[in-house]
């Protein structure tokens, strides 16, 4: 069997109905899907166990689970900053920073490129060089990946600040940022 090329977290609300019809199954179940996904955090389709085998089954087929994994992580002992080192599903490696706030939510600064193009001899990512730009899902995956471990990991109740990493790097990856 080929591996499915649609990622779950590139579906918006209306591109989930439309992938509920094309299964034949009713319309509400897109909204168990997403609720599954942003609401519980599910990170198998398996867990997402108010929806019928058999439907669980048909998305294992059709989509791609977000294949972004959290390799590492460096707890700042000065403050409520945690570093991670995340892989994306082509080996490329990504940093993202879950920064606290007092008395507030915490905020996600996440990437948007592997690598930099911009090469600032003061930036260790710079000096690394360009690979490439993040795909819409590998961007909101981070946020997903990063808002699931906050809310597993520390009961987090509300959202997040999100930030992208960088100056005018992110603006560079302008069509996947903005999406």
């Amino acid at each position: 069997m080929t591996p499915p090329d649609r990622s779950l977290l590139a579906l918006d609300r209306p591109a989930m109905e439309a992938l509920t019809a094309e299964l034949g199954v009713p319309k509400y179940r897109a909204g168990q899907i997403a609720k599954n996904v942003y609401q519980r955090f599910c990170r198998t389709f398996d867990e997402m166990t108010d929806l019928p085998a058999a439907l669980r089954a048909q998305l294992v087929e059709k989509l791609a689970w977000p294949d972004l994994k959290i390799d590492g992580m460096q707890h700042e002992p000065m403050g409520p900053t945690d570093k991670l080192l995340l892989t994306l599903a082509d080996g490329s490696k990504v940093e993202a920073v879950v920064m606290g706030n007092k008395n507030r939510p915490p905020t996600l600064c996440v990437s948007s490129q592997v690598g930099c193009p911009l090469g600032c001899k003061f930036c260790a990512t710079g000096l690394m060089g360009f690979k490439r730009n993040l795909t819409y899902d590998e961007l909101f995956g981070q946020i997903w990946l990063l808002f699931a471990y906050l809310r597993r990991e520390q009961g987090l109740k509300t959202a997040p600040n999100i930030v992208f990493m960088g100056m005018g790097e992110p603006l560079l990856n302008r069509k996947n940022l903005f999406a």
